[in-house]
């Protein structure tokens, strides 16, 4: 009776034994996949075969971003390359010029796999496209105003909102803007979008085995990610310079949307990018009183466009801030400020400027040249529009700040022009598109990130030709006990 129970027991026991033996195969034990992103122009993906069950018949990559069709590119297994630690599949794939993909959006990719057993693989993953050199920091305004990219532990993005919210609410409180605009700050050591080499050249430093390889980095598509995505560029990190280049900046944006196709003199809209500062330029009346005692004052034909000589670029601010602290000194804060917001009513600047001071503009760099050395002068230069509650306050002294701002964006984006260490920035286009709302912190992938490993949607896989010898070979063993059993209970 002992010997059946032991027969009967181990005839219970063989199943789960062989179950152990039967694990089924996940495709993280099959495979391994990266990717490096070069960026701007091209990424490389990589996946690794690491067993003989993982021997590929067909092979596809698919690439998926925001607002593009999926790119499918079918690879051919014999691409694959022995190593020590399986078969590895590398595709380097060159972004095209017409689908760039939109700055901070995730990149999404997919590997369709099918194993010389017939079975079915996918692996995904996905990742941000972005300058990989910089750990990125989103800093979103709460109130819509301004979303700062920058790098980690480099700037504080609510020193940079409170020196602009008092600009930006006075511009547009009573307009219909309703704009996010954003800020993309380089740290002052990083070259803006691309690497460079020993001779300034902006370069892309492919790590391919232990010898790196140098390519040319394309500095036109760094130019339009930048630009597509209405990125404001800053390559520098003091605050005091990107409030004032933002506070310049909101001022030309509003006034060219109301002012429309009138003609307006560069030294107007210049001289009103001053007056909405809140840092007074006390030095532009030094500058003006010298070069005015010297009979060196650029004529207002000369102050009308922009000076392309930067020898002149002091007086010209110097007297382009003077000449409108003098026109709100003359007829008031009020008034500047209606006649700035009503010139395009007016057929020219000279007859919106006449309907409200009563003089003729020719008369203006005259009196304003009597008005320089008069005692309250030097008050009135260090004016700012925030020193009361209203909108349109009187001049009225206040304390002097000194102004550190040393950077002035255009509006025309440019970073070709000089390849060296820090570039032109590149601005923002009138039209913004904000990004969803969302903070991150994306770290660097600079090196190959390790994969993702998949635990929803994995196929499991199991080796069909172990699985059938273990069912052959436990199946003759049941057999043979239970043969044994047979002549053991005959024997009784």
């Amino acid at each position: 009776m002992k010997k059946f129970l032991v027969i009967i027991l181990s005839l219970l026991i063989l199943p789960s034994v062989f179950a152990q033996d039967d694990d089924p195969l996940t495709v993280n034990d099959l495979y391994t996949w990266s990717h490096i992103l070069y960026f701007p122009q091209q990424i490389e993906f990589e996946l690794l075969g690491k067993r003989r069950e993982s021997v590929i018949e067909t092979l596809t990559l698919t690439i998926d971003y925001d607002n593009v069709e999926p790119v499918t590119i079918e690879l051919e297994p014999e691409i694959g390359i022995p190593t020590g630690a399986g078969t590895l599949y590398k595709y380097m794939w060159v972004i095209p010029d017409d689908i760039l993909p939109p700055l901070f959006s995730t990149i999404r990719y997919r590997w369709n796999i099918t194993t010389t057993s017939g079975q079915d693989v996918i692996a995904l993953d996905n990742f941000p496209f972005e300058d990989t050199r910089i750990t990125w920091i989103r800093s979103d305004d709460m109130a819509s105003r301004v979303d700062i990219y920058h790098a980690q532990n480099q700037v504080d993005p609510d020193d940079i909102r409170t020196g602009i919210q008092d600009t930006y609410d006075l511009l547009f409180a009573n307009s219909d803007n309703n704009q996010t605009y954003k800020l993309l700050i380089y740290p002052d050591s990083v070259p803006v979008g691309c690497a460079v080499n020993e001779d300034n050249a902006p370069i892309i430093i492919i790590e391919e085995n232990s010898e790196p390889e140098e390519i040319e980095c394309d500095l036109n598509l760094v130019n339009r990610i930048f630009s597509e995505g209405d990125f404001i560029l800053f390559d520098q990190t003091g605050v005091s310079s990107i409030q004032q280049s933002l506070i310049e900046l909101f001022v030309e944006l509003y006034y060219i949307d109301i002012w429309g196709d009138t003609d307006v003199p560069a030294w107007f809209l210049s001289g009103l990018q001053r007056f909405y500062d809140p840092r007074p330029d006390s030095g532009a009346l030094v500058i003006a009183q010298q070069r005015q005692r010297s009979d060196d004052l650029l004529t207002l034909d000369q102050l009308a466009n922009e000076p392309s000589d930067e020898n002149l670029r002091d007086i010209w601010d110097a007297q382009s801030t003077g000449l409108v602290l003098y026109i709100a000194d003359t007829i008031g804060v009020d008034n500047l400020i209606d006649f700035a917001n009503n010139l395009s009513d007016a057929e020219t600047f000279e007859d919106a400027y006449e309907d409200a001071t009563g003089t003729n503009l020719d008369l203006l760099l005259l009196s304003w040249q009597d008005w320089l050395f008069r005692s309250s002068t030097e008050d009135d230069y260090l004016y700012h529009p925030y020193l009361s509650d209203t909108a349109t306050p009187t001049i009225t002294p206040t304390a002097t700040n000194t102004p550190t701002a040393t950077y002035t964006p255009s509006l025309t984006p440019d970073v070709t022009s000089t390849l060296r260490p820090t570039f032109t920035p590149i601005p923002p286009t009138a039209t913004i598109t904000p990004l969803p709302a969302q903070s991150f912190s994306v770290q660097d992938t600079e090196t190959p990130p390790t994969p993702v490993t998949q635990t929803t949607e994995q196929p499991i896989i199991t080796n069909d030709e172990d699985f059938v010898t273990r069912a052959a070979i436990g199946g003759s063993v049941i057999l043979l006990l239970l043969i044994v059993l047979f002549f053991v209970l005959r024997q009784r």
